[in-house]
């Protein structure tokens, strides 16, 4: 006959806190049916509870521990009944194993009368977060505490700072400013810009900006359509979700006409040995610095050039030439070369280094001078791409016709020959398997009636500098 063993620890145990007793536990429960008693207590809103079976060869037990998620700071010690425990000398104790504290900020009122149904909660950290609840006590003790709510203590925001007005044209005054420097707690959501042709801003010219800071940490806005020759007033306020701030001192300024900004973006790009294709930016006027036409029709750019060292750079001794393009045109080609004849000009030197720079013009005057960000250096090089590539299909339903034409800039070097790629791939450059064929200068003529597939893998190149 088998008998199976017994624990050397039976019978039940109870748990006190909040004047309640828990129902009856049997010894060696699980750690989910304490939590479950303890959270029947009315007290108690929130543990977790671990268990794990004590057996060290001498005698045998459970061990529970019981974390209190919801409660802050220390906790009174649970209370255990253990006289319906069985077993040789059985017995149930409780202990701390280790304090709760309070969290960062905390705080709490002294009792309020059972009337009481608000408390003001002061001297909060302005814009943090303050999570609140509340517990109501009788003879037996505190009971559950509410849910918890959260809020910040947020009031309007400052005023916006370091206002200026920056005139553009006749009819067109930019409003720079920056954010207020304190927010109120709560994000700056919108300004408000006002201005008027009279002080007391009676007319409504207003707008809401809700645009993005720039990059110096500015925001700017033009306020355009003004009337010529009048005397205008501008101030700015910051709103968050409280309210709107304090209007900024006013600030007066009169549309007139102004010199123009100078040009954005300057860039250059090889054509050959002898041709270099200079690009830029017209005067941009969404920024929080001056720019803009000046309130007048760009007439010219004029571009310039200089050999230089590119080792030493611009000097006061640099020696520049130069070109003028009409105002409507934003890219000029310095050099020439005939891609159908070879003819080439002398304006720049093949291997030499230039330094670019332009400079606008109106009928107001001229503007400061920009800078190329780079040198550039004329070498011959590989044509551009072919234009005007345009695919018709025969009819036969298995083949189309692809036409195009010269490519405007040769590279310095006549072109020779082309190359048509095709495939049914449409990522292809991507991995894919195109077929090539090689065709003259004559498109339908010495047609290489050969062709290969091949796996179009980029190429991976390693440029390694190293001193021994």
């Amino acid at each position: 006959t088998t008998t199976e063993g017994e624990h050397p620890l039976g019978g039940s145990f109870k748990l006190w806190a909040g004047a309640q007793w828990t129902r009856p536990l049997s010894a060696g429960t699980s750690a989910t049916s304490v939590e479950s008693a303890l959270l029947n207590l009315d007290s108690i809103s929130g543990v977790s509870v671990t268990m794990f079976e004590v057996n060290d060869g001498t005698s045998g037990g459970y061990h529970y521990t019981v974390t209190f998620d919801e409660v802050f700071g220390n906790v009174d010690l649970l209370l255990v009944y253990d006289n319906t425990l069985t077993g040789e000398n059985a017995y149930a104790t409780s202990t701390t194993l280790v304090d709760g504290t309070l969290p960062v900020g905390y705080g709490s009122s002294a009792p309020l009368a059972a009337s009481v149904t608000s408390f003001l909660v002061e001297e909060l950290e302005q814009g943090v977060t303050t999570f609140v609840r509340v517990a109501a006590s009788n003879n037996n003790g505190f009971g559950a505490a509410s849910s918890v709510q959260q809020e910040k203590p947020r009031t309007i925001p400052g005023v916006p700072e370091d206002l200026d007005l920056i005139v553009l044209g006749p009819t067109s005054i930019k409003v720079v400013f920056a954010p207020p420097d304190n927010n109120g707690g709560a994000e700056v959501t919108s300004y408000t810009i006002e201005w008027d042709y009279v002080d007391t801003f009676d007319n409504g010219l207003s707008t809401s900006f809700a645009d993005d800071e720039d990059d110096s940490g500015l925001f700017n806005f033009n306020v355009e359509d003004l009337m010529e020759d009048t005397l205008y007033y501008f101030r700015v306020a910051a709103i968050n979700s409280v309210g709107q701030s304090e209007f900024t001192d006013v600030l007066t300024a009169t549309g007139s006409y102004q010199l123009p900004g100078s040009v954005h973006n300057i860039t250059g790009t090889v054509l050959s040995g002898v041709q270099i294709l200079v690009e830029w930016e017209a005067p941009q006027s969404d920024l929080s610095t001056f720019g803009g036409s000046g309130g007048l029709p760009i007439e010219y750019y004029h571009v310039e050039w200089a050999e230089v060292d590119p080792f030493v750079g611009v000097t006061t001794l640099t020696t520049w030439e130069s070109t003028v393009v009409e105002g409507d045109i934003e890219s000029a080609v310095i050099g020439y070369r005939d891609a159908m004849t070879g003819f080439e000009s002398t304006t720049l030197i093949e291997g030499s280094w230039y330094a670019l720079r332009l400079f606008v013009e109106t009928s107001a005057g001229v503007s400061d001078v920009a800078y190329a960000s780079e040198f550039y250096q004329p070498m011959d090089r590989t044509p551009f791409a072919p234009e005007g590539v345009a695919v018709t299909p025969l009819g036969d339903g298995t083949s189309v016709l692809v036409e195009w034409s010269m490519p405007e800039f040769d590279g310095g070097q006549s072109v020779e020959s082309f190359t048509v790629e095709w495939t049914s791939d449409p990522d292809a450059g991507s991995g894919t398997s195109p077929s090539r064929r090689r065709l003259s200068t004559d498109p339908w003529a010495n047609v290489d009636s050969s062709f290969e597939t091949f796996y179009a893998i980029p190429e991976r190149q390693a440029i390694i500098l190293s001193v021994n």
